[in-house]
């Protein structure tokens, strides 16, 4: 599923699923026509490309990096490497815990999949939750730590990889709010969205700090 239909099927899940008010109904219609127009720009095929291509990208910045013989930027490749994989990973077990959890038929389809009580045991029960949520900002202000050191010209609200919580200043936590209640049909684009900004996000700095190489 491309980025853009994760974030078309992310918005009427979160509406079906959340409850909203009338005023904010033709809010989120607003938002899902203009994902629709998104579909076909070039800014969102370019982003395909880069998914499609990660690994060869991510090697070829870290070649170059490794070659300018500079710790800091040696040391930031690393570490934006290692906190974006240990993110991704993080996601992957969870997907399997929530697939366990569920269990499978003998075609190995997931059953279930409109039941909510299985991404509701994982992800609040459980709090899986909330090591994402720790997880996610560590990986974040590990990021805004490596623009900074290395004096990387590139405002922080252009990374691809963010964690609203508006919903906390209203006293609503950010676990219950994105995964409440969420059957596993609506949680899979929400994983799958955060492991393409993360993967973005690891892309960008890395060519970033390719360009740092007097």
């Amino acid at each position: 599923m491309a980025i853009n239909s994760i974030l078309v099927f992310l918005i009427i899940l979160s509406f079906e699923c959340s409850g909203q008010t009338k005023s904010e109904v033709t809010k989120i219609n607003e938002m899902v026509e203009n994902a629709r127009r998104y579909v076909n720009s070039v800014e969102a095929k370019d982003i395909s490309k880069r998914i499609a291509n990660e690994k060869i990208l991510s090697n070829h910045f870290a070649i170059l990096i490794d070659e300018s013989k500079s710790t800091l930027l040696i040391n930031s490749k690393d570490e934006i490497k290692k906190n974006s994989d240990s993110l991704i990973n993080l996601i992957d077990e969870i997907i399997l815990s929530i697939e366990k959890s569920h269990g499978k038929d003998k075609n190995e389809e997931i059953l279930n999949t409109r039941e909510s009580k299985y991404v509701n045991y994982v992800m609040l029960d459980n709090k899986k939750a909330t090591q994402l949520k720790f997880a996610i900002k560590k990986c974040i202000e590990s990021t805004f730590k490596i623009i900074s050191e290395n004096q990387i010209k590139l405002p922080t609200e252009q990374l691809p990889l963010s964690l609203n919580l508006f919903m906390e200043s209203s006293g609503k936590s950010w676990e219950e709010y994105i995964f409440k209640n969420m059957p596993y049909g609506a949680v899979m684009p929400i994983f799958s969205k955060y492991k393409k900004d993360v993967v973005l996000n690891k892309l960008l700095v890395l060519e970033e700090l390719s360009k740092k190489i007097n």
